[in-house]
């Protein structure tokens, strides 16, 4: 799909819709960013992104962001331009309504995962998404990120 701005593509993993149904309280997406230019503003939605590949970005000319870098969280509403270093990347979105649960992510190796109370794993290599409930799962060891709510 679009993005809110019109700049780029998203693949939305998960939606959990708002009680209008017109909006979200969490989303977790795959944002394919091939140009520089802003980021989509989402007033009272706290935003938590991974760069999953690719060389990154330079964030309001100062803040690098790269596959090495930890988990990049930020409110929703503020305004941010994002400066590709040496072509595209993707990148993982995890957007959560302000005051609804707090998120957690790890990127990590594994082989069998388990996440406290609720949450996602998210397979790197294979694009797979978990969704979990004190839930034990066994795969390929492969890279992943964990996402737990609170």
């Amino acid at each position: 799909m679009p993005w809110k701005n019109g700049g780029g593509i998203t693949t939305e993993l998960f939606r959990l819709p708002d009680v209008n149904g017109e909006d979200f309280i969490l989303r977790l997406s795959i944002a394919e960013v091939s140009s520089s230019g802003p980021f989509s503003t989402f007033p009272g939605i706290d935003r938590h992104l991974l760069i999953l590949n690719g060389n990154g970005c330079i964030l309001n000319g100062e803040k690098t962001l790269n596959a090495d870098s930890p988990v990049f969280s930020f409110p929703g509403e503020i305004k941010i331009n994002c400066e590709l270093v040496n072509g595209a990347f993707k990148d993982f979105n995890v957007m959560l309504k302000r005051g609804w649960k707090q998120a957690s992510l790890i990127r990590k190796k594994v082989t069998t995962c388990s996440v406290k109370g609720q949450g996602f794993v998210y397979l790197i290599d294979s694009e797979i998404l978990y969704q979990l409930e004190n839930e034990t799962v066994t795969f390929p060891e492969q890279d992943c990120i964990e996402i737990g709510l609170t």
